[in-house]
C-alpha cells in the first residue's frame, strides 16, 4: 500500500516515490537522447504522416494515436472521478479542474484525429502538427489557470457552486475545441513555428512554457497552500513533465518526430496521468479518514453504552438502596414514637413544660422522618411495581379527587373545577396520585384569597396535555427545573408542611406514561400552572388499548 505523506502542519502532498518517478519520468528521455539513445523518426514525406522509420522508441502515426487517445482516457476518468468526488464531499474547485482537464485532453484527441484524416482533414499534416500543438497547450494552460485560480479569488467558495453550471461551461469549451481544430484543418496557410538558427527552435512553444512556470511556480503552491489535499499537490507536480514537455518542443524539436517531438508529446501524456494518481489517492486518504472516523464514532458508541449501562446499574442500586434503608429505617423510628409517645402518657404529670415541649418537638421530628421515609418509598417503588395499565376516564379519577378533598374544600372554601376531561390508557392509581399531589400543592400553596385550583385537558394531536391552574404564590421561573429534583424546597417548613418529593413522584409517573411535565406562569394573574402530558390511546388488533406510539 502506497503510504502518503503528511507533515505536522496538516500539509498532505504526494508519496515521495510518486514525486520521484515523475522527476525521473520528465528527466530520463532527455539524459538518455544527450546519451545517443535515438527517439525520433527522419525522413518525413511533406504529404502525409507516414515515414521511413529507423530504429526509434517512439514515433510515426500509430504511436502518436496511442500517446493522445490514452491521454484523453486518462482525462475522461479524472473528470468522472473529480464529478463523483463532487457529488461526495461537494468539492467544486476538483470538478472544476476535472472537466478543464476533459477539455484539454478533447482538444487533443480531435487534434490527433484531424492530422490523421478522421476529422477536419489538416491541409498540410507537417504543419498543422507543430502549431496545433502550440494551440493545444495553451489551451491546456489556459484552461488550468482559469480553473485553479478562479477558487483563489475571496468571492468563490470551494465547497459551493452550481455542478449544472460547470458542465455547461465544459459544453462551451468543447465546441470551442471543435471550432479551433476545425479552423487550424482547414485552414493552407499556417505559420510556421520552427525557425532555424535561433536558440529557440520554436518560439511559439515560449508562451504557453511561460504558463506552464507561473502555475507551477505561483498558481498551484497557493492553491496547495490554501486547498492541502493529495488532489492539490498533484497539480504541482503536473507541471514538472508539462514544462519539460515545452522546454523539449520550443529548445529542441526542428520537425515533425524528431526525438524532441515525440519526448514531449509522452510527457504530455504524463501531464494526464498524474492528476488522476492525485484524486485516486486523495480517495484513500478520505477512506481512511471514514474508517478512522467510523471507528471512532463507534468507540464513542460502544463507550456511551457502557456508560449507560453503568448509570442504569448505579441507578438501579440507588433505587434498591433507597428501598431498603427506606424499608429498615421505619422500624426503628416507630419504636422512637412509641417510646416517646409512652414516655408522655405515663409521667406527663411529672413533667413541666419545657419537658413537655421536648417531648413535643421530639414526636414531630418522627413524624416528619415517616412522611420522608414514606415518600422516598413510594419514589423507589415507582420502577419497581408492575404498572397496571387500562383505560382510565380522568372524570372518574376527578370525582374521587373531589371526595378526598372534600374536607379541604369545606373548611378553607376551596374552589375546585375542570373541563370535560378525556379517556387515556395508564395506570389509574399512579394518574390519580399526580392529580392529587398537584391539587394539593395548589391548595397548600394559597395565597391571601381563597384557594382556586382548575385541572383542564387539551387536544394536541398524539398526546392529550392536561393542566392544574391554582391562583396560589407562584413559582419563580429561575425554579422551574428545580422543583422537580428529589426533597428540593423553595420554603422552610414554618411556612409550609411537606417533604419536598412530591413533584418529583409526579415528574417519574408521568415519565413512565411516555409524557413531560413543567410548570409555567399563569398567563392572567398570580398562581401555577403545572401541565404534563399524555400519549393518547388507540385501538389495538384484538380489540383492547393501547397508548399511541410518539418520539
Amino acid at each position: 500500500m502506497i503510504r502518503r505523506r503528511q507533515r505536522p502542519d496538516g500539509d498532505i502532498r504526494m508519496p515521495e516515490s510518486v514525486v520521484w518517478a515523475v522527476v525521473l519520468i520528465s528527466t530520463v528521455p532527455a539524459i538518455m537522447e544527450l546519451s545517443g539513445v535515438g527517439f525520433g523518426i527522419t525522413g518525413t514525406r511533406p504529404g502525409g504522416l507516414d515515414s521511413t522509420a529507423g530504429s526509434n522508441l517512439i514515433g510515426g502515426q500509430e504511436a502518436h494515436l496511442l500517446i493522445e487517445w490514452t491521454g484523453f482516457c486518462v482525462a475522461s476518468v479524472t473528470a468522472v472521478l473529480a464529478l463523483l468526488h463532487f457529488r461526495i464531499r461537494q468539492d467544486m474547485a476538483t470538478a472544476v479542474i476535472g472537466i478543464a482537464l476533459f477539455c484539454a485532453g478533447a482538444l487533443d484527441a480531435l487534434r490527433i484525429l484531424a492530422a490523421l484524416g478522421v476529422v477536419e482533414k489538416a491541409q498540410d499534416p507537417t504543419e498543422f502538427l507543430p502549431f496545433s500543438w502550440v494551440v493545444t497547450r495553451m489551451y491546456n494552460a489556459l484552461l488550468l489557470v482559469f480553473g485553479v485560480g478562479l477558487f483563489l479569488t475571496p468571492r468563490i467558495k470551494r465547497s459551493k457552486g452550481d455542478i449544472a453550471f460547470s458542465l455547461l461551461m465544459c459544453i462551451v469549451f468543447l465546441v470551442l475545441a471543435y471550432t479551433i481544430i476545425h479552423i487550424m484543418a482547414s485552414s493552407d496557410r499556417l505559420p510556421k513555428t520552427a525557425i532555424a538558427g535561433t536558440w529557440a527552435t520554436r518560439p511559439y512553444d515560449l508562451a504557453p512554457l511561460a504558463l506552464y512556470l507561473i502555475a507551477g511556480v505561483i498558481i498551484f503552491p497557493r492553491f496547495h497552500r490554501q486547498e492541502p489535499t493529495i488532489f492539490s499537490h498533484a497539480l504541482i507536480l503536473t507541471a514538472i513533465p508539462a514544462i519539460g514537455a515545452q522546454l523539449h518542443m520550443a529548445l529542441g524539436s526542428r520537425e515533425v518526430f524528431d526525438a524532441h517531438f515525440n519526448i514531449a508529446h509522452f510527457l504530455k501524456l504524463i501531464t494526464y496521468v498524474v492528476p488522476l494518481i492525485g484524486l485516486c489517492l486523495e480517495y484513500m486518504r478520505l477512506q481512511e479518514l471514514l474508517d478512522q472516523e467510523r471507528q471512532e464514532r463507534e468507540q464513542a458508541e460502544q463507550e456511551l453504552a457502557e456508560r449507560a449501562d453503568e448509570l442504569a446499574r448505579s441507578n438501579a442500586d440507588l433505587e434498591r438502596f433507597a428501598y431498603v434503608a427506606s424499608h429498615d429505617l421505619q422500624e426503628p423510628l416507630r419504636m422512637v414514637s412509641s417510646y416517646v409517645q409512652l414516655l408522655e402518657r405515663r409521667y406527663g404529670e411529672k413533667l413541666d413544660d419545657r419537658a413537655q415541649e421536648f417531648i413535643g418537638f421530639a414526636v414531630e421530628g418522627v413524624g416528619r422522618m415517616q412522611q420522608l421515609i414514606h415518600g422516598l418509598l413510594t419514589y423507589s417503588r415507582l420502577d419497581r411495581t408492575e404498572s397496571n395499565y387500562e383505560v382510565v376516564d380522568l372524570n372518574e379519577v376527578y370525582e374521587t379527587l373531589r371526595a378526598n378533598f372534600s374536607a379541604a374544600i369545606a373548611e378553607d372554601n376551596v374552589t375546585l373545577s375542570c373541563d370535560e376531561l378525556p379517556n387515556v390508557y395508564g395506570d389509574s392509581m399512579l394518574l390519580s396520585q399526580v392529580l392529587q399531589n398537584l391539587v394539593g400543592n395548589g391548595i397548600k400553596f394559597r395565597a391571601e384569597e381563597p384557594p382556586a385550583v382548575h385541572i383542564g385537558a387539551v387536544d394536541q394531536g398524539d398526546m392529550w396535555r392536561l393542566s392544574v391552574t391554582d391562583n396560589g404564590i407562584g413559582i419563580s421561573p429561575e425554579y422551574a427545573d428545580k422543583i422537580f429534583v428529589v426533597f428540593q424546597r423553595l420554603h422552610s417548613r414554618e411556612h409550609y408542611q411537606g417533604t419536598g418529593i412530591g413533584l418529583s413522584i409526579c415528574k417519574k409517573i408521568v415519565e413512565l406514561h411516555g409524557g413531560r411535565i413543567w410548570v409555567e406562569p399563569v398567563p392572567q394573574g398570580t398562581g401555577s400552572q403545572f401541565l404534563f402530558t399524555i400519549p393518547k390511546m388507540e385501538a389495538s388488533e384484538d380489540g383492547g388499548t393501547k397508548p399511541e406510539q410518539t418520539d
